[in-house]
């Protein structure tokens, strides 16, 4: 056989003698060597040289990720290698270990340099922990401290540097660091200063959505665990869905009967456990759990209307405050908000209840509301995951006595359809409470 350009040569044996012709033998050598000997002659090609120059790169402006060129360059702060090698760390880290605010701190912070260099302060801490590494590190006091620097010549700048978004969105990643190491009197100072920053610049018109949803839900979280009442109020837009809210029948007969505060509360409560139902409801609901703007906005109102009712309100007011505050509590535990606060909160309502659970007990009228009176008893028994055996057992005594009053024949199954009508979010009572409830009833029928 021949290559393409050439003929084949086809060799015919009549003989078996035939194949020891030497005429024929030479023929068939010819023709194979003559393409190797082709081969042979041809000069190997040349090899492609390809020249790279490896350079070590000191300035920012070559390696700023993708995303955030207009942002940071616009804040005329010069970034060395390993400054961008920490913010590319936390980056990343957002992407796949979810921390509430996080990703919104990450977009925001890069338009200024104290937020940035706060941002390097807490990514050397979380990439040392991550490391196994126990303690801060060296660099971390020099971020920290450049970044109060930058901070403190905005607040001793003009009216718009104070109330500037830099300004509000380092105090609120102070705000922050202090939740993580625990140190809640500068929480609270750094959420006061947030709360003042925000009334001299009249409001948050202007900031991104998730600047004003980390903001608002610094305010309620830090003055819930102080016990006082929220400085930055709701902004309109988390309202105007609340106001187009339309409760069951049976919560709107019972709102007539209730004082202004109480009743605005039980409305907005109804709001949020409806709308987090609704969200769950979805075939695709795994982001619900993950969405930190929207659970702000969820949350904000409601926190804002309990904190507004008066300790020394009428009954049940005084058990509505407890157990709105404790749902709350259940959600703020299923979306990772109690970032060290949740503790607090729920010792103090479990010292609040404690005190009051002989009041409770010795409150023998029904109420014409017994059924609010209910839902707030088995929403406490419901979500309160510490609740001890004590309490227990006085508010499950409560509760029958107010499912006969009430005329209920069908149990706790029955019970629970009311707290369902009222504000209830079967996904985050606490796993098994429920059972132990019904078999607690049973016992004391």
């Amino acid at each position: 056989m021949s290559t393409a350009n050439k003929h084949a040569l086809f060799v015919n044996y009549t003989a078996p003698e035939d194949a020891r012709d030497g005429v024929l033998r030479t023929r068939i050598r010819r023709h194979v060597m003559e393409d190797i000997g082709r081969a042979r002659r041809r000069r190997p090609p040349r090899p492609r040289v390809v020249a790279l120059e490896l350079r070590r790169e000191t300035e920012y402006q070559n390696r700023v990720p993708r995303g955030l060129e207009p942002s940071t360059t616009s804040t005329g702060l010069h970034l060395g290698l390993e400054d961008w090698e920490l913010i590319r760390f936390t980056i990343t880290e957002a992407e796949y270990r979810y921390r509430p605010f996080r990703v919104v701190w990450n977009h925001i912070a890069m338009r200024d340099p104290a937020a940035i260099n706060l941002t390097l302060a807490a990514a050397s801490v979380y990439k040392r922990q991550t490391l196994g590494l126990p303690g801060h590190p060296g660099d971390f006091n020099i971020y920290y401290t450049r970044s109060l620097a930058h901070l403190n010549a905005k607040l001793g700048g003009s009216m718009a540097e104070q109330t500037s978004e830099g300004a509000i969105i380092t105090v609120l990643g102070l705000a922050c660091h202090d939740v993580g190491v625990r140190n809640w009197e500068r929480w609270a100072y750094h959420a006061n200063g947030l709360a003042t920053i925000v009334r001299m610049r009249g409001g948050m018109d202007g900031l991104e959505d998730g600047a004003v949803a980390y903001a608002t839900w610094v305010d309620v979280a830090a003055n819930e665990v102080m016990g006082r009442r929220p400085q930055i109020p709701v902004p309109a837009q988390y309202l105007r869905p609340i106001n187009d809210h339309i409760p069951t029948p049976r919560l709107q007969a019972l709102l007539s009967g209730l004082d202004p505060a109480t009743s605005l509360a039980m409305r907005r409560l109804s709001f949020l456990a409806s709308t987090v139902n609704d969200r769950l409801a979805q075939s695709d609901n795994s982001e619900f759990w993950v969405n930190d703007c929207e659970a702000s906005r969820l949350l904000v109102p409601s926190i804002h209307a309990l904190q507004a009712i008066p300790e020394q309100s009428e009954w049940p007011g005084p058990l509505i405050r407890w157990a709105g505050q404790i749902l709350v509590l259940g959600l703020k535990r299923r979306l990772d908000f109690n970032t060290g606060d949740g503790d607090l909160l729920r010792d103090r309502l479990v010292d609040a209840l404690s005190l009051s659970s002989q009041q409770i007990w010795q409150e023998q009228a029904i109420h014409a509301s017994w059924d609010l009176e209910l839902w707030a008893l088995l929403t406490t028994v419901s979500y309160l995951d510490n609740l001890s055996v004590d309490d227990a057992t006085i508010l499950t005594l409560r509760i029958c006595q107010v499912m006969r009053e009430g005329g209920l024949t069908a149990g706790l199954r029955e019970a629970l359809d009311i707290c369902r009508d009222i504000a209830w979010v079967d996904e985050v009572v606490v796993p098994g409470r429920v059972e132990q409830l019904g078999d607690l009833i049973l016992s004391y029928e």
